[in-house]
């Protein structure tokens, strides 16, 4: 896949001079991924994404976090990005 076109090939050979990493640790992952179709990131993925942090983090460093109300006003947030994407 990578190595398919002139820029994979030059993608590759950047990957390999600068890794800090033995790249051929990545070998099975880099084939293994050639058989995914490629997909786009729906719509509105990056705003829906932003407002689930702030939950994301109040459960993972609160522990009085009120997880039920984080959620609902997590999900009245997304419902109005959505809402407003239509």
């Amino acid at each position: 896949m990578w190595g398919d076109s002139p820029t994979g090939q030059k993608l590759l050979e950047l990957r390999k001079a600068n890794s800090t990493l033995p790249t051929e640790n990545f070998a099975a992952y880099v084939e293994g991924s050639a058989d995914i179709p490629l997909k786009l990131e729906p719509p509105m993925n990056q705003q829906i994404f932003q407002i689930l942090d702030t939950p994301m983090s109040a459960v993972l460093t609160r522990q009085d976090a009120d997880i039920d109300q984080l959620l609902a006003e997590a999900e009245a947030k997304v419902n109005d990005v959505l809402s407003k994407a239509s």
